[in-house]
């Protein structure tokens, strides 16, 4: 492992090592397009972690804190990331077709681009702070409407999800 600019340079045989042995903190570890498909990474602590390009297909991250990590085009095809927290990640352009992320915190996290084509979102705190109470089967991403809110003067992006169903958030949270 090399230390460059705070960031921890790993290769997948040692992340896969260093968690079979109890492991759980890769903190700002880079994995830049790292080949991660179908591994178990259970609560494992991937904040502010770089992870651009990486597949995840299949993953187990459920539990996993990937705060401010950046997933931007990363594969989480049929990722497991329940109770997961995403909590300001970007995840701009990521892959998340059919992936579990009943109860994942995705507050504040960037959407732009997402495919959430078949993805379950029972439970999930959206960026835009509600409930999704629903299982979803196509609901986003095809339906959505992405629109980015420029209105600021520090042109900060948002999402603005306009579903198609009035009924998918819960409107008492």
């Amino acid at each position: 492992m090399q230390l460059i600019s705070g960031l921890r340079i790993m290769d997948v045989d040692e992340l896969l090592k260093q968690y079979a042995a109890g492991k759980r903190n890769f903190h700002r570890a880079k994995l830049i397009g790292a080949n991660l498909k179908g591994v178990n990474l259970r609560a494992a602590d991937l904040s502010e972690a770089n992870l651009i390009a990486a597949n995840l297909m299949g993953a187990n991250l459920c539990e996993a804190n990937l705060t401010d990590a950046n997933l931007t085009l990363a594969d989480l095809s049929r990722a497991h990331l329940n109770q997961a927290n995403l909590c300001n990640a970007n995840l701009r352009g990521t892959k998340l077709n059919r992936a579990n992320l009943t109860g994942a915190n995705l507050l504040g996290a960037i959407l732009i681009g997402v495919d959430l084509n078949g993805a379950n979102l029972a439970g999930a705190k959206m960026p835009d702070e509600k409930i999704f109470n629903r299982l979803t089967d196509n609901l986003i991403n095809q339906r959505a409407i992405n629109k980015i809110d420029r209105s600021s003067q520090t042109k900060q992006y948002s999402l603005i999800l306009s579903l198609t169903k009035t009924d998918s958030y819960d409107s008492d949270t």
